[in-house]
């Protein structure tokens, strides 16, 4: 199986081809890679990671959250609405079936390293062996949050975790939690990143 940096390379290397007919290009080129991550790339074919996320252009449904801060853009092709059994609780499912996003949101809530951490000890209660795979701070839409990207095994099946985390004493707590099970992750990833980088907050 490809690693992440030869998917990454190989990315790269098509972008610059069909970059290099823009010779006086001045300002950086965002591209997405497909483990989730955007790079800014340069005329001179150099390039560095970009923190900075935005709402895809195909994700066209705006949803509003409990709270009236948070929001997210979905594209409703890709992903159903599932009503949720608990109150305030938003839930989708991937059209596949191989994936599924719950949006957690209260009025209140800790500090974003403190949210972080409470959620990956609510996996590790539910699964026996939990690694967090990344740990970073992005720009969504402008603004900065937490993100968790973990593997979880439970004995039987590995599950992949990928999360988005917000907390504002004034604002309040969202989270973003998408998981599936580890061997499908590869191939649904773009839309699970779409989703995620659909998430506003005011």
């Amino acid at each position: 199986m490809m690693n992440r940096w030869s998917r990454l390379c190989i990315i790269l290397f098509f972008l610059s081809i069909l970059g290099a007919s823009i010779v006086h290009a001045k300002t950086a080129r965002k591209a997405l890679s497909v483990d989730g991550f955007y790079v800014d790339l340069y005329d001179d074919f150099s390039w560095k990671y970009s923190h900075e996320y935005k709402r895809p252009i195909n994700a066209q449904t705006y949803i509003k959250t409990p709270i009236q801060d948070f929001s997210i853009w979905v594209d409703d092709s890709i992903w159903r609405t599932v009503e949720s059994d608990i109150q305030d609780q938003l839930e989708f499912d991937h059209i596949s079936g191989d994936a599924f996003v719950i949006i957690v949101t209260d009025a209140s809530g800790p500090e974003l390293a403190a949210l972080k951490h409470l959620s990956v000890d609510e996996i590790r209660q539910v699964f026996s062996d939990v690694e967090v795979l990344m740990d970073e701070e992005r720009i969504v839409n402008g603004v900065q949050v937490g993100c968790l990207d973990m593997l979880a095994y439970n004995g039987e099946t590995e599950y992949r975790f990928f999360s988005y985390f917000f907390s504002h004493e004034s604002k309040g707590m969202i989270k973003v939690i998408a998981f599936s099970e580890e061997g499908t992750f590869d191939s649904i990833s773009p839309d699970v990143f779409d989703l995620l980088n659909g998430l506003v907050i005011n």
